[in-house]
């Protein structure tokens, strides 16, 4: 009995180890995946149709920087197109839920879960107008980045790592010019996601 015992502990530390080798450090838990992907491995990208939908005016230029940095700077593993057709993703600054608190935005996924990684299939992006609107247009930018991150698979970093996926108003992180764009660390986790 105690041989069995040692035996399913020691399937279960190594069933562990083998799961968590695979999930990388800011991904959500469990793993999920954009769902479109244009391309064929080792070519292929994450490929996402937005639109702006009822969005103030305010937040248009951030919101069209923001589709366009992914694309530019995710060395070619992320494309964001904007279009009212076959819309995947939806962002609005009209409607906030008072049970997200104060948060400056957030992102509601709808998840297939019939694979591993999960596959989003759709999104929306809601704006907190309240918190944000006297915001830069490089902080709103870096907002709806980091709400496009969540989009592509990636979970919050608050563990000092520079990515759009740390959570606050990116101006006052102290990166200096560039402080919205996808990151390094957002690129190198882009490249193993979608390769």
């Amino acid at each position: 009995m105690q041989l069995k015992k040692l035996g399913i502990i020691a399937f279960s530390l190594v069933l562990t180890a083998a799961v968590q080798a695979t999930v990388f450090a800011h991904e959500c838990n469990p793993s999920r995946r954009w769902g479109t992907v244009q391309g064929t491995y080792p070519n292929q990208k994450a490929y996402i149709v937005a639109q702006a939908y009822n969005l103030d005016s305010t937040y248009t230029n951030a919101f069209n920087w923001s589709c366009i940095n992914w694309t530019n700077k995710s060395n070619g593993d992320v494309e964001i197109v904007q279009s009212a057709s076959n819309a995947k993703v939806t962002v609005t600054s009209n409607y906030w839920n008072s049970a997200w608190g104060n948060a400056y935005a957030a992102t509601s996924s709808s998840v297939s879960t019939s694979t591993t990684p999960n596959i989003i299939v759709s999104a929306t992006i809601y704006v907190n107008k309240s918190n944000t609107s006297s915001w830069s247009d490089e902080d709103k930018e870096y907002n709806f980045n980091h709400e496009f991150g969540h989009c592509l698979g990636s979970n919050e970093t608050n563990d000092g790592t520079r990515s759009v996926l740390k959570q606050g108003k990116g101006s006052t992180f102290g990166w200096g010019n560039g402080f919205q764009w996808p990151q390094d660390h957002d690129r190198a986790d882009m490249s193993a996601y979608y390769y």
